[in-house]
């Protein structure tokens, strides 16, 4: 049973969530494009907005400032690992839900959906509870030497509006040059000591 609820974030809380959320759903074998059949395990994703600054919400009715979405992962993890064969065993999915709504409980969000979502579990080594954009994937892979063990940090969700390090670091320059720019109409300014003399002999005329 797959999880979704779409609500309208401006009057969306926890307490108008949680009924129309479900228990009955555990983690499962889904069938997969090009694979005979694959394990997949169950992720909790909540998207939120933030609550608005009280400088924004005194001029709301003059301008809205624009809405930015952000999820919140949370991931079941690994309590048995898998032997030779077999797969790991996670924990209950309904253990998962409660810690989510504990975390929801205690912040204040506005909730714009609730959803599950599969990732296959050949691409999940270790869980990584908490873990916000992705989780940690390994391998084995061999060579002519020696066998490996390598890991790699697979992307489960995309943050929407998130700023890139590059329009930053655009953001720091023109701070600094704001900064140098004052710096040197303040130097402009400043009245040179021949200046000084000839207000001096005017004032004394």
């Amino acid at each position: 049973m797959e999880i979704h609820v779409a609500l309208n974030f401006h009057d969306a809380s926890f307490s108008g969530v949680e009924p129309a959320l479900s228990r009955n759903v555990h983690t499962g074998v889904n069938f997969i494009e090009k694979s005979e059949c694959s394990y997949t395990v169950r992720f909790i994703r909540i998207t939120y907005v933030r609550p608005s600054e009280d400088l924004a919400e005194l001029l709301h009715s003059l301008y809205s400032p624009p809405t930015s979405l952000t999820y919140k992962t949370f991931v079941p993890p690994p309590v048995k690992v898998a032997m030779c064969s077999g797969a790991p065993e996670y924990e209950n999915f309904g253990v998962t839900w409660e810690r989510a709504k504990v975390w929801l409980r205690s912040v204040d969000r506005r909730i714009v959906s609730v959803e599950t979502f599969y990732h296959p579990l050949h691409k999940v080594w270790h869980g990584q509870d908490g873990g916000e954009t992705s989780v940690v994937m390994g391998e084995w892979t061999s060579n002519k030497r020696d066998r490996k063990r390598t890991a790699e940090r697979k992307k489960l969700v995309n943050i929407v509006r998130r700023k890139e390090k590059e329009e930053e670091e655009e953001e720091e320059e023109e701070e600094k040059e704001e900064k140098e720019g004052k710096v040197e109409e303040e130097e402009e300014e400043e009245i040179s000591p021949e200046m000084i003399i000839i207000i001096t002999i005017i004032k004394q005329l």
